[in-house]
């Protein structure tokens, strides 16, 4: 009898089939799921067809990444209880609301929730006291999410540092002078403003892209950006090191680093096109 696990652990290189194969049950995507952890997730969530204790299991274990990636699936069918932790979580995110927003098989009275929480929303960023200048310092992807920049920034600094921190990336990326080693360098040196700034660019994302995968609840973010881009650890653990939370413990880094290593280039190149797609969006 064929079985995930063995089949899995002769053959590291399987990702086609977790995105394409028909003969992948849900339980052995659930299996495949608990076993690989998070990258294996990404892929699975880019199936065309998902069943309902997949998309359960994704929501509960997969991170903020893998709900965006799943709830951004229209081929995904969801429980109630599953759409329902969904709507509940984006209450409090932005772009996990937009995708729901975006979704044909919403249940009604979770519809009527959803648009409940846009509202709650809409009021809590408004009452952020967000300075007009703002609008100012960033143009395209990055004015739509200012006010989440606002409202989450971990960044050391006030509007004009941040000001400042741009036009300085600005001028090295014209020079020729802005590259992976300009990153680790402001990391090293405690410029997060800098820091972030020159990932979004050379990442091409949004600031607020870029400081939710540096500075982010999801700490693993920033290892799936970089390894999208090729950069070596170094500079993961440069970036690593502007956090301020428990995320940069001795433990909690050296196991960034064994899953940094594991991580397929092609699943994070895969989600770093996820999210500049996301964040291109009007």
């Amino acid at each position: 009898m064929w079985s995930a696990s063995s089949r899995w652990t002769r053959s590291p290189s399987l990702e086609p089939v977790l995105v394409s194969s028909k003969r992948l049950t849900d339980q052995d995507l659930v299996a495949i799921s608990a076993a690989k952890g998070r990258d294996h997730m990404l892929a699975i969530t880019e199936r065309e067809d998902l069943g309902e204790p997949v998309t359960d299991f994704l929501i509960l274990r997969g991170g903020r990444l893998v709900t965006h990636a799943i709830a951004a699936n229209h081929g995904a069918r969801f429980s109630h209880h599953g759409m329902g932790v969904l709507v509940m979580r984006a209450n409090q995110d932005d772009a996990l609301h937009e995708a729901l927003g975006e979704r044909r098989d919403l249940p009604a009275e979770l519809a009527a929730q959803l648009m409940a929480a846009a509202k709650s929303s809409a009021r809590r960023r408004l009452g952020i006291g967000l300075d007009p200048e703002l609008a100012d310092v960033v143009d395209g992807a990055v004015e739509r999410g200012a006010r989440a920049v606002a409202a989450e920034v971990q960044i050391d600094g006030n509007l004009e540092a941040i000001n400042e921190a741009l036009a300085e990336i600005n001028r090295l990326k014209e020079a020729g002078e802005l590259d992976e080693q300009t990153v680790v360098r402001f990391a090293r040196s405690g410029a997060g403003e800098h820091a972030v700034c020159a990932v979004a660019v050379l990442a091409e994302l949004g600031l607020p892209a870029a400081e939710q995968a540096v500075l982010g609840a999801d700490r693993d973010a920033v290892l799936l950006l970089a390894r999208g881009l090729g950069w070596s650890w170094e500079t993961v653990a440069a970036l690593i090191g502007l956090r301020k939370d428990f995320g940069k413990s001795d433990a909690a880094v050296e196991r960034a680093r064994q899953h940094f290593r594991t991580i397929p280039k092609e699943t994070a190149q895969r989600v770093l096109g996820f999210l500049r797609m996301r964040d291109a969006q009007p």
